[in-house]
């Protein structure tokens, strides 16, 4: 059965900074010369220092270094647009560097970090992002800095596999500290993840700034405040009054073999559940926004104080 993409509850490793010390120009004919690791070293460094891929365009952009070839031209700015109910916006996708882009609509912008790997999927990952991003109420866009596509597993799926009591855990996607990562590509039996787990890995980001925003200033000291499994004041009590798991359509098989929802992992889980369902009611309607009201009343009334800014994100 495929897994619940998964969580917050890890956090995201900030991109490391490298020194300032200045790297000179490089002489084209030594670059066959490097090593791999020198190569990788002048990528790292263009990509989060210098931020500008066409520095090296005589060399065919960093992605060419040691491969015969022409220069080959990168558009630097990509329109997008995308179609929301009845409106279509328009957003850009900026690069920066390898990997490295702005993705903007309107005053609101995130990064988009890519592995090297999956750089050539930049524009198809950009649109897919954006899609469900305006989804989102622009007033709580701000939560988001950054969304990292990895091209590999997410090392703490063990950790995971115990804490959630889900044999053979797999991340989809991790959220926390401003960002958003996909892992193995963005892809789970050849179908992208993005969809799937976009807006539930956006409702941690709000939760956790939430719960940051009500915290006093006893609460910062406290040990929960380190914790990235964070969820909105009063949620554990309204979970409890609702008395019923969020049902987010997709059960996962716990270690005692019987099937229950996701979002019974955590209460940080069932408020990213939660958030997810109460956007698709919110897009689908009055019919669909009172029925999730008559299914968790208490849910509910702390979302539409999100939802409606009289709690600051």
């Amino acid at each position: 059965m495929e897994l619940r993409p998964i969580d917050s509850g890890h956090p995201i490793t900030p991109v490391s900074r490298l020194g300032s010390t200045r790297i000179e120009p490089i002489d084209p004919s030594r670059v066959a010369a490097m090593s791999s690791e020198q190569i990788r070293a002048l990528e790292a460094y263009n990509n989060q220092v210098l931020g500008d891929v066409e520095k090296v365009r005589g060399l065919g952009g960093l992605g060419g270094l040691g491969s015969a070839g022409p220069a080959t031209e990168q558009k630097d700015v990509v329109e997008i647009e995308v179609v929301q109910g009845a409106s279509r916006v328009k957003a850009r996708m900026r690069k920066l560097g390898v990997g490295s882009y702005d993705v903007e609509v309107g005053s609101d912008k995130f990064r988009m970090t890519l592995s090297a790997s999956l750089d050539g999927q930049a524009e198809q990952f950009a649109r897919e992002l954006l899609q469900e991003y305006v989804k989102i109420p622009q007033h709580m866009r701000h939560v988001l800095k950054e969304v990292r596509i990895n091209d590999g597993p997410n090392p703490a799926d063990k950790e995971w596999e115990k804490r959630y009591g889900i044999p053979g855990f797999s991340s989809a996607a991790a959220a926390g500290n401003g960002g958003i990562t996909f892992f193995n590509g963005a892809k789970h039996q050849g179908r992208s993840t993005i969809a799937h787990a976009f807006v539930h890995e956006f409702g941690h980001l709000v939760g956790q700034q939430v719960e940051e925003n009500q915290d006093t200033w006893l609460e910062w000291l406290l040990p929960r405040r380190f914790d990235s499994q964070r969820y909105p004041d009063g949620w554990e009590k309204a979970m409890k009054a609702d008395g019923k798991a969020v049902d987010g359509g997709q059960p996962v098989v716990g270690a005692d073999g019987k099937e229950r929802q996701y979002s019974e992992s955590s209460p940080a889980e069932d408020f990213a559940e939660a958030f997810q369902e109460y956007v698709k009611a919110h897009l689908q309607g009055k019919e669909a926004l009172a029925k999730f009201q008559a299914t968790y009343p208490y849910r509910a009334k702390i979302l539409a104080d999100i939802f409606s800014g009289r709690q600051k994100v």
